[in-house]
Parts: structure tokens; C-alpha cells; sequence
């Protein structure tokens, strides 16, 4: 790597002072007429560097349609495709039909979502940090793929821990994709010899 500064405020090699300091994030080499203070210390981090910090570190704090909702994966909070009901009135006759423009949308925790920004996939509830609740939705999927899927975001990269076997059988799942925890219940349906 190269002492000369890639970043000067004089254009003039004349009036720069040759003196360096490199930005420990991105390695770019700055003269010491290009100071920079920011949290981390004077001459440290430079100020691209240190706008991408804080974007990825601050929360959005949206407070409308997507209030309390963040990727699990990637922390993106502006962004998300989610599958909708749509249900429209149109008036119809036998010449065909008007729109009335009275379009509505259905969707909730057990809606499939996306990530707009990484992709990750799964239910609405997934996105939603107070969402804490398995909906019966949600549970129909996990039975039918017996118990091998995430009901949160339908990975199969799923383990079991522990597990209680006493009166009523249970055992505590996780999510390795997601790293939401779940209680799988056991019921006795049959005895055998």
C-alpha cells in the first residue's frame, strides 16, 4: 500500500504536509489536512465509513405500516414483499363491468413475507420483533411436513434439545436459519410389544 494520500483537500501537493493517517475500516490513506473525528477516536475511521456504521447500527424506528418489523437475517427495515388477499367490487352488467375502485387487503403473521434487501423468506410474524406466537396457520405447516420444518420461516435446518418425558412428552426446538425456539408436544397414540 501506498503512503501517498489518496484523499487531500489541496489540490496543490504543494500545501499538503505529506503527513498520513489510514482509515481502519476501508485501508484509504488520507493526508492529516484531511482530519476526521468521529467516535471511535481522531483520524480512525473515515466519514463514508463512518456513515455506513452508523446506517447499519441505527435502528429506522418506522412507525407506520412497518413499525416493529426488521429482517432476522440482514437487520433491513425499509423493505418487504408480502403475499396479500385482495378482494375488489366491481359493478357488473351484461355489457361487462366498471371498477368501482374498492380494492381491499387481507394479510397477517401467517402471511408469507421476503426480505427486500437479502431475500430471506418467511411468515410475517417472522419480521415482527413483539411477534411471539405460533398461528394455526403456521402450525398446519409444521405438522404437515412432520415436525421437519421451521413453522417461523420453513428452513429445515431445525435440532432438538433435551426433552421432558414424564406425564406429557415434550421437547424444545430451534430454528438454526431463524433462531426462533418452539415446544414440540407428545402425545402416546400407540403401544406395541
Amino acid at each position: 500500500m501506498s503512503n501517498e494520500p489518496t484523499e487531500c483537500y489541496y489540490e496543490d501537493p504543494e500545501f499538503c504536509n505529506n503527513e498520513t493517517w489510514e482509515c481502519k475500516t476501508c485501508g484509504t490513506i488520507y493526508c492529516t489536512n484531511h482530519f476526521h473525528e468521529t467516535e471511535m477516536g481522531t483520524n480512525v475511521e473515515c466519514s463514508t465509513c463512518e456513515k455506513k456504521r452508523i446506517k447499519n447500527t441505527e435502528p429506522k424506528g418506522n412507525t407506520n405500516c412497518l413499525e416493529g418489523w426488521q429482517c432476522p437475517k440482514c437487520k433491513n427495515t425499509e423493505t418487504f414483499y408480502v403475499d396479500v388477499v385482495t378482494t375488489q367490487t366491481v359493478l357488473m352488467s351484461d355489457d361487462g363491468h366498471e371498477d368501482e375502485s374498492n380494492v381491499e387487503h387481507e394479510w397477517g403473521n401467517d402471511s408469507h413475507a421476503k426480505c427486500g434487501e437479502c431475500g430471506f423468506s418467511g411468515y410475517v410474524g417472522l419480521f415482527k420483533a413483539e411477534f411471539e406466537e405460533i398461528t394455526p396457520k403456521m402450525k398446519k405447516y409444521y405438522l404437515d411436513h412432520s415436525g421437519a420444518r421451521c413453522p417461523f420461516c420453513k428452513a429445515d435446518e431445525i435440532e432438538g434439545s433435551g426433552g421432558d418425558f414424564g406425564e406429557g412428552a415434550n421437547q424444545k426446538v430451534s430454528c438454526l436459519k431463524c433462531d426462533r425456539d418452539w415446544t414440540d408436544v407428545y402425545t402416546l397414540v400407540d403401544i406395541e410389544i
